[in-house]
């Protein structure tokens, strides 16, 4: 409410309210309520019973249509760093750097990133455990190459790789205890 000053002839001060404000708040609650008393119309019902059944018709195999492009299926364990995901290329990259400058948690650390993108890629399961060998976490370092080696498929050089690493966690641990 907005109070007006008046003043007469013979110098009376009078108030008034005035009311137009009211109006305005009001104004955007009517124009609400006419968009809400539409015409009223009944939801679609769906009738269940008998349906034609639905085929999908494949075309052969080994036929595209032209501009696709058909890449086959990656085989289990043979991405890594050949991974076609840039992303992964570049975290397996910037691991290695990492790893070869002694910052092994942050190499830990991009290698895990990229597992998440690409978490069934055996060599990047093997590069971690070679980074957590470097750590000394041997326990891990054999967990990790051991789901390498189960993601690896029939890759021999990656199986080679990972009996390699499994052989020098099993010295390290030989070596540690009394």
């Amino acid at each position: 409410m907005r109070r007006v000053i008046y003043r007469s002839a013979d110098s009376r001060v009078s108030y008034r309210t005035s009311n137009s404000w009211k109006w305005v708040g009001l104004l955007p609650l009517l124009l609400l309520s006419a968009c809400a008393t539409g015409p009223q119309s009944e939801a679609p019902v769906e009738e269940r019973g008998a349906q034609p059944s639905r085929q999908t018709t494949w075309p052969p195999v080994g036929t595209h249509s032209p501009g696709v492009l058909v890449r086959p299926l990656p085989t289990p364990g043979t991405t890594g760093a050949d991974s076609d995901n840039p992303a992964v290329k570049h975290l397996v990259y910037q691991a290695e750097r990492q790893a070869r400058s002694g910052n092994y948690g942050l190499s830990a650390a991009s290698l895990e990133r990229a597992l998440e993108i690409a978490p069934g890629d055996a060599w990047i399961w093997h590069r971690l455990a070679r980074v957590r060998l470097a750590e000394g976490a041997l326990k891990q370092a054999r967990m990790l190459a051991r789901k390498s080696t189960a993601l690896a498929g029939s890759n021999p050089r990656l199986l080679a790789a990972n009996r390699k690493l499994l052989k020098r966690v099993t010295a390290k641990t030989a070596a540690k205890r009394p």
